[in-house]
């Protein structure tokens, strides 16, 4: 397959292009405009701080852990020593007892819960971070769409602007042929009708420009003037094939990421865990059961603990992760499959344009030759301003046509690389 199958060529043509001023703003301008000025943005540095205090909490897991413990009790017996010895009397115990207790805890291994637990931890941070890209994206299409009806507004602004002057240099003619008794007065009264109806065209298009501009402000946080160019984007390569590269995907990669390393924590609760442990006390009786005296203790040593069965409960949650790792990935699936079938049909309105263009440009060449023909006619009389005018509005409505398919094409252009991810 080719790897470049179309090269957009795209030029709006000379007589329908906004002068461009000092005060001009691109495409690309706008969307990194919006995106630094889109509230959401900001949840990324505080996706990074949360996870950060997490990766340091988890990280204490390996710091002594300390316990104060206070206990009184009474049990209804107690040890008895049934010997009697001449001369001496054996000790009773209490039935009440008192302690308190300050416990020590160092782990040593811990079945690499700790290591695991901080490997979900950074790829929840990485999937938060990318549905937060995803939602930024979507904001990219927003500015798209208000940025290219502002540039067709704009055009048709211009081509407004342009046949009102072809009017009035008419309808000068046109009175002054009435003044000399060379036309009727109902010749002049259609053209000024005409010049009528394309300045309420003009209210229409400037009204839908500025509503566009003032929503497109809400995005950017810049406020834009009456003076301000909105320029066409540059022309764009586009390649067949073209990889998907959106960032739902990566969305997909990192929330699977995420359930592998659930998987490895599940299984690592059934390692054994290894710790030393330490205790002083103060209490009533102390580790000598038979002193009935309040006296301090302490004691230390190491400490294993191993679940070797816990009713399979580690195999089901394994398999239930399993489950929802096969869900994601078919949901990745899916969403690859209709992005490719939108890149197809976004490549044929591509094209599609491509001949929609070419056919405006013949069609406004011979209604530009009759539009001239008639002007010729009505200076000499023999036609009237109402035919003149039809076929006027018909080589306008021509010209907007194709300034409508040459920002089409753009938006399909652009909508191609935006549903790609490039």
């Amino acid at each position: 397959m080719k790897k470049f199958v179309w090269i957009a060529l795209l030029c709006l043509l000379s007589h329908g292009l906004v002068a461009q001023t000092n005060d001009s703003i691109t495409l690309d301008q706008c969307q990194r405009l919006a995106r630094e000025h889109y509230p959401l943005i900001r949840q990324t540095d505080l996706l990074q701080e949360a996870s950060t205090i997490r990766i340091t909490n988890l990280n204490k897991n390996w710091y002594p852990q300390m316990y104060l413990n206070g206990q009184a009790s009474y049990q209804s017996d107690v040890t008895q020593l049934n010997i009697s010895l001449p001369g001496m009397q054996m000790p009773e115990m209490n039935k009440d007892s008192y302690k308190v207790t300050l416990d020590l805890n160092q782990s040593l291994y811990d079945g690499s819960q700790t290591a695991f637990q901080k490997t979900i931890e950074k790829a929840s941070l990485k999937a938060d971070i990318q549905s937060v890209e995803v939602e930024l994206n979507k904001v990219r299409e927003r500015v798209n769409q208000l940025f290219f009806g502002i540039l067709l507004n704009q055009e048709n602004e211009q081509l407004i602007l342009n046949i009102q002057d072809e009017i009035r240099s008419k309808l000068k003619k046109v009175e002054a042929a009435v003044r000399n008794d060379a036309m009727l007065q109902q010749n002049a009264d259609v053209l000024t009708a005409e010049l009528l109806k394309t300045d309420q065209q003009l209210i229409e298009v400037r009204a839908a420009k500025i509503a566009s501009i003032r929503m497109l402000a809400q995005y950017t946080g810049i406020n834009y003037s009456d003076q301000t160019a909105f320029q066409t984007p540059p022309m764009l390569v586009i390649a067949a094939n073209i990889q998907n590269n959106r960032p739902e995907m990566l969305l997909f990669d990192y929330q699977m990421e995420k359930l592998d390393a659930s998987k490895k924590l599940t299984s690592s609760r059934m390692l054994p865990k290894i710790s030393l442990f330490a205790q002083a006390g103060y209490g009533r009786p102390g580790l000598n059961m038979l002193d009935a005296d309040f006296s301090p203790w302490a004691m230390g040593g190491v400490k294993i603990s191993w679940n070797i069965w816990n009713w399979n409960l580690s195999l089901n949650e394994r398999k239930i992760l399993e489950v929802q790792k096969s869900i994601v990935l078919t949901q990745k699936e899916t969403f690859d499959l209709n992005v490719k079938a939108s890149l197809e049909k976004d490549y044929s309105e591509i094209r599609k344009y491509d001949e929609l263009i070419a056919k405006d440009k013949e069609l406004i060449a011979l209604r530009q030759k009759i539009v001239n023909t008639l002007s010729v006619q009505l200076d000499n009389g023999l036609v009237t301003a109402t035919e003149y005018t039809t076929e006027l509005n018909a080589m306008s409505a021509a010209r907007l046509n194709m300034h409508l398919h040459v920002i089409q094409q753009y938006m399909a252009l652009h909508n191609y690389m935006y549903n790609s991810g490039n």
